[in-house]
């Protein structure tokens, strides 16, 4: 996955949506950081992923769903 920098926050949250519900898969504490590469999913099954950016304890907003399946 990656995604355009976001100025003045503190990092970004990877959420997947699996088995009917969003999780939240990674936070990502470093603000340059653009990429993320999802590991540990189950082979043959389609995923949806967004992305939020935070600052403290706030989250922004998600960012549109990005759908990709496993080999």
């Amino acid at each position: 996955l990656s995604w355009t920098a976001k100025t003045n926050i503190t990092g970004y949250k990877v959420y997947v949506y699996s088995s009917g519900k969003w999780t939240l898969l990674k936070t990502i504490t470093k603000a340059t950081t653009v990429t993320y590469n999802a590991t540990g999913l189950k082979a043959g099954t389609t995923y949806k992923f967004v992305i939020c950016s935070y600052k403290d304890t706030l989250i922004g907003e998600k960012s549109d769903s990005l759908s990709a399946s496993t080999l």
